[in-house]
């Protein structure tokens, strides 16, 4: 019942672009903002009410996260504080810039809670089986919708998309598919609102996708129905991550594939040179094909430093990134310098805590695993736990490229997995104290590691 109903949710999120651009541009029902009003008023309701359901839990919840809990509040207090008091900046504004600097936080965190709830109706046979399901339908359906698009145009654009795709301004018709450039080439999008959104979520979920449907070449002799849609979702997701022509998806997907055979690399390494030696050649002729890209990117990186040493406090949520498409002034194409500009020097070392805290729960797990025995139940939580932190751990690196977590598609799918099996695994911890990294005792630490 738990897993189907989250499942439910999965899906209905799979189909919030095309729900919000049929509703919005095809029958012309709501404005714009309206879908996105209606999925987050959902989530909050969802999650008040588990609260209410397990209210006699959240106190043992709390003693495993509380300190990813206090620094997440004392962030958002002191951005929304300070967007208000010194930059001047409105109720729409904060709101809107909470969701886009830190929706993800707060989702992974409400979802931690379910999984942490509903440990044992969560069993990991039943949710592996349907996330399964999930990741072969979504791969199949969205490969479909991409050839879709190119045989029937037209059909798409009854449904209120538009065809006029070098003219596009953001905040019209959603283009059919994007291009490289002006007059340039077609870049995948799947079912999201660009093809960069579309490359977070295949690169944050391409671990655990290579854990499940991976096979070795001896398994592939004698080949099944089984094994060929195996074959089929891995070779699928691989060429979607190359077609939606991101730079920094095509590394991270480059590097996660090597990382994850790394003992086979190393017996081979004569492979493994060429291999990087041709990954290197491809991003730098993909660079030089979107040459004006590419210095653009550079142009606002440096100018972005330029703007924070003007102001290190900030300019206040809802200024930089996504903002830009509507009254922002800086898109520094850079997550980190978006989290500088909105929320200044303070606010960004508050949120390097909430990171700094989040990794250490997740160390303080991983270690506790390993040193018990455990269930196969668990083993199965434990793998795919790492398999995620993995895929975060990409997301957070492209982030120094691109504003990785604008879009909410990829943060309620992939943060929402996330929150749910760290949850689970949390609860073989006792209370988890406080860690100051600046304390004589962890300098030490450091010094003996």
């Amino acid at each position: 019942m738990i897993v189907s109903s989250l499942f439910y949710f999965f899906f209905a999120i799979v189909f919030y672009q095309v729900f919000s651009t049929v509703t919005v541009y095809g029958l012309e029902l709501f404005s714009a903002q309206w879908p996105a009003y209606i999925r987050e008023a959902f989530w909050i309701l969802a999650i008040g009410i588990i609260l209410i359901l397990n209210r006699k839990q959240i106190g043992e919840y709390l003693k495993r996260r509380k300190w990813c809990r206090i620094v997440f509040i004392l962030l958002s207090v002191f951005s929304v504080g300070i967007s208000f008091l010194l930059c001047e900046k409105t109720l729409s504004d904060c709101v809107v810039g909470f969701k886009y600097c830190f929706q993800r936080m707060a989702i992974f965190l409400s979802f931690t809670m379910i999984g942490f709830f509903y440990k044992e109706k969560l069993k990991s046979q039943t949710f592996l089986s349907w996330l399964k399901i999930f990741i072969v339908f979504v791969v199949l359906f969205w490969f479909f919708w991409q050839i879709g698009k190119l045989i029937r145009p037209n059909l798409f654009e009854l449904m209120g998309y538009t065809l006029n795709l070098d003219n596009y301004q953001y905040g019209m018709k959603p283009p059919i598919y994007y291009l490289t450039g002006y007059e340039g080439t077609l870049r995948w999008q799947g079912l999201f609102s660009g093809p960069n959104n579309y490359g977070y979520f295949l690169v944050g979920f391409f671990p655990l996708v290579v854990l499940l449907f991976w096979m070795k070449w001896k398994e592939l002799k004698n080949l099944t129905v089984h094994k060929i849609i195996n074959l089929s979702v891995l070779g699928i997701w691989i060429l979607a991550m190359i077609v939606t022509l991101s730079r920094a998806v095509f590394v991270w997907g480059l590097l996660i594939l090597l990382g994850l055979n790394w003992s086979f690399l190393k017996k081979q390494k004569k492979k493994m040179i060429m291999v990087i030696i041709m990954g290197v050649l491809a991003l730098l002729w993909i660079s030089i094909w979107k040459w004006d890209s590419t210095k653009e990117h550079l142009v606002n990186k440096f100018s972005a430093v330029s703007q924070f040493f003007d102001q290190p406090l900030g300019y206040g949520l809802w200024t930089s990134g996504p903002a830009v498409h509507y009254h922002g002034v800086y898109l520094p194409e850079n997550y980190y310098f978006q989290i500088l500009l909105d929320t200044g020097t303070i606010g960004f070392l508050i949120q390097m805590l909430f990171f700094f805290q989040l990794l250490r729960l997740i160390r303080l797990i991983f270690q506790k695993f390993q040193s018990i025995k455990i269930t196969e139940e668990e083993s199965i939580d434990f793998l795919m736990l790492r398999r995620l932190q993995l895929g975060f751990l990409a997301l957070l690196i492209i982030g120094f490229f691109l504003h990785v977590f604008e879009d909410s598609m990829v943060n309620y799918l992939f943060f929402g997995m996330y929150g749910i099996f760290l949850g689970k695994c949390s609860t073989i911890l006792g209370e988890v104290k406080w860690y100051n990294p600046f304390s004589l005792k962890a300098l030490k630490t450091l010094r003996k590691k």
